[in-house]
């Protein structure tokens, strides 16, 4: 099959091979990680580990992104949420984060999750292939995703989960029919410096199933949504922090 850029769909063919870093390489020089070895691994349903790919984090770059979104749209926006994202790596950023800064730093953290994503070895993506062309053509994130940062305690080291998979119980309904639906969400949950964050897509359910299922924080005291967010913005930092990246990624109970 002919390659083509995730975003934008124009083909790769011809174009010198794509340096579009998945952290990019400010983000990796400010935590003094461009020459650690990243450890990319993959486990089976059971959670045993299938395979370990190793590689330095300079070499960790997505060959599904054209030079004219990396260079252009993508460019631009990582120069405009860098200085909002560097109190926030630091653990030094206290008081309140205004609305408009919320919305660029949560298109940040949007995108890094969908290159990386893009650059899985997982053999089904999790992540639509509208979501990514949603994005690139207007810059909107979909309906039905939450982006929720936490602070971290401890500033060692990067670390991410991908997950297509949730605890759940049906009431009512076919649950062969509710595991195909539970295929269409998804969550990314990331740590970097002393920012953790999570972004969970969860569609609306369909009417067979009564009220539709949601989900809530187990303790919404550690986290803040930057995507939806409310006109004042955000207070930070949250009243507790996470010691952990699967507190953030498993602290959801669906309803």
């Amino acid at each position: 099959m002919e390659r083509k850029c995730v975003f934008c769909g124009d083909s790769l063919r011809g174009q010198r091979k794509s340096r579009e870093h998945i952290f990019p390489k400010w983000l990796q020089a400010h935590l003094g990680l461009s020459e650690e070895q990243l450890h990319h691994t993959l486990y089976t349903k059971r959670g045993e580990i299938d395979h370990v790919r190793s590689l330095p984090f300079l070499s960790h770059v997505s060959g599904l992104v054209c030079e004219q979104c990396n260079t252009g749209w993508m460019s631009e926006l990582e120069g405009q949420a860098k200085p909002l994202l560097i109190p926030l790596l630091d653990g030094i950023c206290k008081g309140r984060i205004r609305r408009d800064d919320c919305q660029i730093i949560a298109q940040w953290l949007f995108k890094t999750a969908l290159t990386l994503h893009s650059a899985s070895q997982r053999e089904k993506k999790l992540v639509p292939a509208e979501h990514y062309t949603m994005f690139y053509e207007k810059r909107t994130i979909p309906k039905g995703t939450v982006i929720s940062i936490a602070h971290f305690k401890g500033q060692d080291g990067l670390f991410w989960i991908e997950q297509g998979s949730w605890r759940g119980r049906p009431e009512g309904g076919s649950i062969e029919r509710l595991n195909e639906y539970f295929k269409q969400t998804y969550r990314i949950t990331l740590r970097v410096g002393y920012l953790a964050w999570r972004v969970r897509y969860w569609p609306i359910w369909p009417k067979e199933y009564g009220p539709p299922f949601k989900a809530f924080e187990y303790d919404p005291s550690s986290i803040r949504d930057v995507y939806p967010v409310g006109h004042k913005g955000i207070s930070w930092p949250p009243a507790e922090s996470i010691s952990d990246l699967r507190e953030l990624d498993e602290g959801l109970i669906i309803l």
